[in-house]
């Protein structure tokens, strides 16, 4: 008797033939259903790999550190019954709110760190605004030292005078700080557009001299 009549042999290559009528049914399904998705899976791919890349620029220029996107090697795969069309809508919903924060970000970047919606007459008056409360608080702990002995007493000179100095030379520095951008603002095509930093100098000189006067009232 061959193979061929043995009713075991019959049995087996039925079953094998079920197997594959099957396999070929499960994969027409799923070509049927996912097939057509592949575009907007590489769609969304492409404008993922496109942020990625902005995102890496973004950071060396605010010299930060660059964020680390891969995905998780240990993240698990998504269930079998997974909605395609909800979870490529919920990507591409998340890949332009992405991309509104990093506009926002930009957008913020391109303003002065400090008061960024003022103008740089006030701007300037709170860094040497600042400077000079932190000068006068300076100047009543020395002439506290000189009337207790812990400081020179023939220093009051360089106390009521010179010391509003230092901070006017400190707070025309940090003006600088506060009103520049960290990133300059482009025009259409790409190139920085030229940024002036208004610092006020005779603004600090008056709040200096407005200071000393201060000084000399109380001490």
């Amino acid at each position: 008797m061959t193979s061929a009549d043995d009713p075991k042999y019959d049995a087996i290559m039925h079953a094998f033939g079920s197997v594959l009528g099957k396999n070929e049914s499960d994969s027409a399904e799923w070509t049927a259903r996912y097939g057509s998705k592949k575009e907007q899976v590489e769609a969304i791919q492409a404008q993922l790999r496109q942020f990625q890349d902005q995102l890496s620029d973004t950071a060396k220029d605010l010299k930060t550190g660059v964020p680390d996107l891969r995905a998780s090697a240990e993240e698990d795969p998504p269930p079998a019954d997974t909605d395609i069309d909800a979870e490529l809508a919920e990507a591409d919903r998340w890949s332009r709110l992405a991309a509104d924060h990093h506009r926002d970000l930009l957008d913020a970047a391109r303003l002065p760190p400090v008061a960024p919606g003022s103008r740089p007459l006030l701007r300037n008056t709170l860094v040497y605004g600042i400077a000079m409360v932190c000068c006068f608080g300076v100047q009543l702990v020395l002439a506290s030292g000189m009337e207790d002995g812990w400081f020179p007493a023939n220093a009051w000179l360089w106390v009521g005078f010179l010391l509003p100095v230092v901070f006017l030379i400190a707070g025309y520095v940090a003006t600088g700080f506060a009103g520049t951008p960290k990133l300059p603002t482009v025009d259409a095509s790409g190139e920085p557009i030229p940024f002036t930093v208004y610092k006020s100098p005779r603004l600090g000189a008056v709040l200096a001299v407005a200071t000393i006067i201060a000084y000399l009232l109380v001490a």
